[in-house]
């Protein structure tokens, strides 16, 4: 399952602390996302061990970065995911994935917004084929940090 919300509707960035106390802290975000009036994030359904994020180093020696990349399968072909793809399809956007265990890590960040590089929507050509809406989101930066925080689902006041 995701969350997403579009990059310029965030008022407020939570931020890795500034003075960690230990290595969980330096990936760790505690502080809500703020965001402008009548805003909010909205929920993303995907398939069950279909969905997830894959975090990469990037870049030459000294001097790495890391790109985040979160493959999001929905299932069937229904228009208000369609939708969502052509809506976004060219929309910065902020992502938090919630992982099977519960936890949730966030892919897109203050000056480096996440996007969806690719998409495929195959209708099938078999009664057998599968019927899906396939995105990929992709942001570069830090490591996808852990966010350990209410998500905004209701629109802010």
């Amino acid at each position: 399952m995701a969350y997403y919300a579009h990059y310029h509707d965030i008022l407020t960035f939570p931020v890795v602390p500034a003075a960690p106390t230990d290595y969980a802290d330096k990936v760790t975000i505690t502080d809500p996302f703020v965001m402008k009036t009548g805003k909010r994030f909205w929920q993303i359904q995907s398939t069950l061990e279909m969905s997830g994020l894959e975090s990469s180093g990037q870049g030459a020696r000294d001097g790495k970065s890391a790109q985040n990349v979160v493959t999001l399968q929905h299932p069937g072909t229904p228009k208000n995911m369609v939708a969502w793809i052509e809506e976004n399809k060219n929309n910065d956007l902020v992502l938090i994935i919630v992982h099977i265990d519960g936890t949730m890590r966030v892919i897109g960040s203050p000056g480096l917004p996440a996007s969806i590089e690719e998409f495929n929507i195959p209708s099938g050509l078999a009664v057998a084929d599968s019927r899906h809406v396939n995105a990929t989101i992709r942001s570069i930066g830090r490591v996808a940090p852990f966010y350990e925080n209410v998500i905004p689902l209701t629109e802010a006041a």
